[in-house]
């Protein structure tokens, strides 16, 4: 079972509810080691002065002492009584108890013993005549431990310092999830609150730390556009004077071999340019999913690509790149399979096209890896091929710039199944 994740502010009160609950218990604890001992120490008292009492009676007052004896708990042997374990501080009690009724220089005896299968105690002392009298008495039950106090105290505790707590936490839990968002949001176009300038100091530098970070990388992605765009424009020109010149090669076939190095660059070099504006902010439209692949399906007319079950649904997106993602994944299905089938389907929170193909598939290992820039596979996608290893890069960027991603599996029995997956909040049936 996954446990759900939990925000700043639930995992705060979270802690501080465990705290004072172990708190409490601790406390609880704490009480019942303390009422033991001060209940051992009553018990050991009462003994000690009901027997030096009993002792005086014995002593001074024979006439009483069969009266005494009746009492619970009172016996008088020719034998000292035995226990468990000795008492010395009763002992040292008794021995002051029986000074303070003239009786001195006893032997006296105090033990833990067992009393009717409850903890007990027994204190004796020798009488004039050699016999010892005894005293026997249970240690009372223990008290209850008072639940009900420290319920309600923990609960009156935590109320006090969870209100607090609770509000200093929303203090910074708020800022910082407005962050998260325009984190999120950052080079995606979506609709972001504006960073917070609330909050503690330490949150408020974080915010004007990542508003100078996104200004940075907006600056250079721009920087990085103008400059490639640039450098197409020039190199565009000369490429054109070249394919002129090459005409003019009497040699058939080195001049069909210039003319296709010429367009291979030509086609790496908009590839290089495509990848350049992926992401970068590009209009949105509200376009039906149907209609834009069929529309994508024409520019295939006479080629094998097979155009399945395609969900009707409208979703905001920049036609251009998804036509641009969708021409990437169907043209390396073409180069590598010969073939490919285009479907789109509605998944639970999100919209998604789908292009399978037949051909001989990817290495696991490579079904990620391809996915970066300037990566080429080894086996299925050799460098004969041609391509630059930006097809996938470009269709990973797209589907990112729209907060979405790519997915690619091997089929069952052979060939590759790419999905470009959209966000469902930007879909609706």
């Amino acid at each position: 079972m996954k446990w759900p994740r939990l925000g700043l502010a639930a995992r705060l009160t979270l802690l501080i509810v465990g705290v004072l609950v172990a708190a409490q218990l601790g406390n609880a604890v704490l009480i019942s080691n303390v009422e033991r001992s001060l209940r051992q120490q009553r018990a050991e008292a009462v003994i000690v002065e009901r027997t030096a009492q009993a002792a005086r009676l014995a002593e001074f007052a024979p006439m009483l002492q069969r009266r005494q004896l009746r009492r619970p708990g009172f016996i008088i042997d020719d034998r000292p009584p035995s226990g468990d374990q000795r008492l010395p501080q009763a002992e040292e009690m008794l021995i002051k108890a029986l000074e303070e009724v003239d009786i001195v220089g006893r032997e006296v005896l105090a033990f833990r013993i067992m009393v009717r299968e409850r903890p007990g105690l027994v204190a004796a002392v020798q009488l004039s005549n050699g016999q010892w009298l005894a005293h026997r008495q249970p240690v009372p039950s223990s008290a209850v431990i008072p639940w009900r106090i420290l319920v309600v105290q923990t609960t009156i505790l935590t109320l006090v310092l969870l209100l607090p707590a609770v509000y200093v936490s929303r203090r910074v839990a708020r800022p910082l999830q407005q962050l998260t968002i325009a984190a999120d949001g950052f080079l995606t176009d979506k609709d972001a609150p504006p960073l917070p300038e609330d909050g503690p100091p330490d949150v408020q530098a974080l915010s004007q730390a990542f508003a100078a970070l996104q200004d940075r990388i907006l600056t250079a992605l721009e920087e990085r556009s103008m400059m490639l765009g640039s450098i197409g424009h020039d190199l565009r020109t000369p490429l054109a004077s070249l394919r002129i010149r090459v005409e003019s090669v009497g040699d058939e076939k080195l001049r069909e071999q210039m003319i296709a190095s010429i367009e291979s660059l030509g086609q790496s070099l908009d590839e290089i340019l495509s990848f350049s504006k992926t992401g970068a902010t590009e209009l949105r439209e509200t376009v039906r999913t149907d209609a834009l692949v069929r529309s994508f399906a024409k520019e295939y007319a006479g080629k094998p690509v097979l155009l399945g079950d395609v969900a009707a649904a409208t979703i905001e997106v920049s036609p251009q790149s998804i036509l641009r993602a969708l021409r990437n994944l169907v043209n390396n299905a073409l180069r590598y399979a010969g073939h490919a089938e285009v479907t789109a389907h509605l998944e639970p929170g999100q919209f998604v096209f789908v292009v399978r193909d037949r051909g001989p598939g990817l290495e696991p290992d490579n079904l990620e890896k391809l996915q970066k820039p300037f990566v080429r596979g080894d086996a299925s996608r050799s460098r004969s091929s041609g391509g630059t290893g930006l097809g996938l890069a470009i269709v990973r960027a797209v589907a990112e710039a729209h907060g979405g991603s790519l997915f690619l599996a091997n089929r069952p029995g052979g060939g590759l199944e790419a999905s470009l997956r959209v966000p469902r909040g930007a879909a609706t049936a």
